[in-house]
């Protein structure tokens, strides 16, 4: 019975809460896709190529003010030397560090770290998914993460993530 109530409970949610075009776009639509990689994302959202010299793309949901961003570029430095001192580096600028967890992202070993900026008053919460392939390092790091269903778009995005 509570499975019922919960499955009802979850329905009446998509329905009150799904009519927002961001809630409809949240299926993978589009695919971005590079030499090195693809990776699906919303349909609705927009994409920006080339952002600097180490940024691939930024894609993103205007009006949500959600996105997020595919840094690459190449280092002789292992996973673990990269995490650490990014963390550190965080840290020092007095970023709240989350949660750090290794996992697998598209059949490599990534640390998934949640973390917390505070400036001018504002709170934003991030992810970034950093891994490595060969001597590729790549960050994707979603930003502005201020509602549930932001976590699970970035989750989805995310598992989309394949090497070519």
């Amino acid at each position: 019975m509570n499975r019922l109530i919960k499955r009802l409970l979850c329905l009446i949610c998509l329905l009150v809460g799904g009519s927002s075009a961001f809630a409809q776009s949240a299926q993978l639509a589009n695919t971005y896709s590079t030499r090195y990689y693809s990776v699906r994302y919303p349909a609705g959202w927009k994409y920006y190529e080339h952002i600097n010299a180490i940024t691939d793309v930024y894609v993103g949901h205007q009006a949500e003010e959600f996105g997020f961003t595919i840094v690459r570029f190449e280092t002789d430095l292992s996973l673990a030397e990269v995490k650490a001192e990014g963390v550190s580096n965080l840290k020092q600028s007095g970023v709240k560090i989350l949660e750090e967890k290794l996992m697998t992202v598209a059949g490599v070993k990534c640390y998934r770290i949640v973390l917390e900026i505070r400036a001018m008053g504002q709170v934003a919460k991030q992810i970034s998914y950093t891994f490595k392939r060969g001597d590729m390092l790549y960050d994707i790091k979603f930003g502005t993460i201020s509602k549930a269903s932001h976590e699970k778009i970035a989750a989805d995005i995310i598992a989309s993530f394949r090497f070519k």
